[in-house]
């Protein structure tokens, strides 16, 4: 058996955080966003007495379209924060067709940050700053990695290539010192030459820049970076003298006193960098800036962070794929049962020819490609994707408590799956492991 994409390695908060995310099954997104959309901002000013994290509202489209609307900016728990730069969301592959898109591997970064702060919320432990920082981006990193085993075994239904992510962090540890760091993560495009392992993306720390005392990161296009970097590396140089705010920084700056800025001129700073970042936002080939909209920002003073939600903002499909099955081959025993919300690529299952084969759950499941021989499939009407790729020979159709001969969905996994054996749920035999995992009711009646 080749492995299942999973968490089990991972450390015990990840394995609650799955957990959790587990434990509702989320029905395929047919209306998730074609195009995926990036943001380009992210920018940290720092002192010993504050900090303000600062970034932009825009999301722009590879063809050039862009909103407003883009939450940016999170709060994990009352001491920390996060930004993001780089991927917004990503559709992944269209495994339908244009009539009637369905996009498995959807992923909006937001989601995953709203789920990993609910969890978190969830949490009995205090973490400290470090390992908030590790488990979030382990979990993104989780969720990109699968979107990109499913782009490259869509064999090219994904037009998109995928996008990298910069997440800067801020907050209180545990001890009330403040910190801060950024995260990159970073598709690796292909498997490494003269291997069959699946591609895995990188995460690298990047290094705090100094300014005497003052610190700051940046994620910006070159232009909007260069520009941010030359003020604060020049803020006195004749170019920048019509600038009023960097006037206060630059005097502290003249005195090497940075450390004596306060929260209040810090965040009247940060706002005028990103101001002069949206003027050289420009990145080819888009046509309009691509940074811009209304500013988010937390300002960290006095133990917590101030922020302010932005309100209107997009919101996205809840992720849908809860379960990765990558490259696998079951026997009978090891067959995972019922996985809720699955998409199986590249997949294999041999049964005995029996009820007690090999068994798979279609309602809320994609399988983009593989192999299938006397395995048994449960089916009780609910959205389902099977791909024309697919080889099925042989094998039971197990028609669920909520369905009847009449049923229109009953009719179409019939054309999809023609030749398999039917047995009725009513007239399965009991078993209770089944049961708890699908359908308690013995009995069949129609949906409709």
């Amino acid at each position: 058996m080749k492995a299942v994409q999973t968490w089990a390695k991972v450390k015990p908060f990840l394995v609650t955080v799955l957990s959790g995310l587990l434990a509702a099954t989320h029905a395929l997104p047919q209306t998730a966003p074609s195009l995926p959309s990036h943001g380009t901002i992210n920018l940290l000013l720092a002192n010993k007495n504050a900090m303000v994290l600062i970034t932009d509202s825009r999301g722009t489209k590879p063809n050039g379209d862009y909103e407003d609307l883009e939450q940016k900016l999170f709060r994990l728990d009352k001491k920390t924060m996060v930004s993001l730069a780089g991927l917004v969301t990503d559709p992944g592959p269209n495994v339908g067709n244009k009539e009637n898109a369905l996009y498995p591997m959807f992923v909006a970064t937001s989601q995953l940050i709203f789920a990993y702060s609910k969890e978190l919320s969830k949490s009995e432990s205090v973490l400290t700053f470090d390992k908030k920082v590790s488990d979030l981006t382990e979990y993104i990193r989780y969720y990109l990695d699968n979107l990109n085993a499913a782009r490259i075994a869509s064999e090219g239904i994904a037009s998109h290539a995928p996008t990298d992510l910069d997440l800067i962090f801020a907050g209180y540890d545990v001890d009330g010192t403040m910190r801060s760091t950024k995260r990159v993560i970073s598709y690796s495009r292909a498997p490494a030459e003269g291997t069959s392992a699946r591609p895995r993306a990188s995460i690298s720390s990047v290094e705090d820049y100094h300014n005497d005392d003052l610190l700051y990161l940046i994620s910006a296009p070159p232009n909007a970076e260069k520009a941010v970097s030359d003020r604060i590396a020049h803020p006195d140089d004749v170019l920048f003298r019509d600038e009023p705010p960097l006037r206060a920084y630059a005097r502290a700056k003249t005195q090497h006193r940075l450390d004596t800025l306060s929260a209040a001129q810090l965040k009247e700073l940060a706002e005028h960098l990103r101001h002069i970042a949206d003027q050289n936002g420009m990145l080819p080939p888009y046509p309009s800036p691509v940074i811009g909209g209304p500013i988010q920002e937390a300002v960290f003073a006095g133990g917590q962070p101030a922020f302010a939600p932005p309100v209107g903002m997009n919101e996205y499909p809840k992720v849908f794929a809860q379960n990765i099955v990558m490259n696998s081959n079951f026997d009978d025993a090891l067959l995972p049962i019922g996985l809720p919300s699955a998409v199986y690529i590249q997949y294999s299952c041999v049964g005995n020819g029996t009820l007690k084969g090999g068994k798979i759950l279609l309602d809320n499941t994609v399988i983009i490609s593989g192999h299938f021989e006397n395995c048994t499939f449960f089916f009780d009407g609910e959205t389902f994707y099977l791909s024309s790729s697919l080889q099925i020979k042989g094998g039971t159709l197990v028609i669920g408590p909520h369905l009847c001969d009449q049923s229109s969905a009953l009719a179409n996994i019939r054309r999809q799956l023609p030749g398999l054996k039917e047995v009725w749920w009513s007239d399965y035999p009991v078993d209770p492991i089944l049961q708890s995992k699908f359908w308690p009711s013995g009995r069949n009646h129609c949906a409709e």
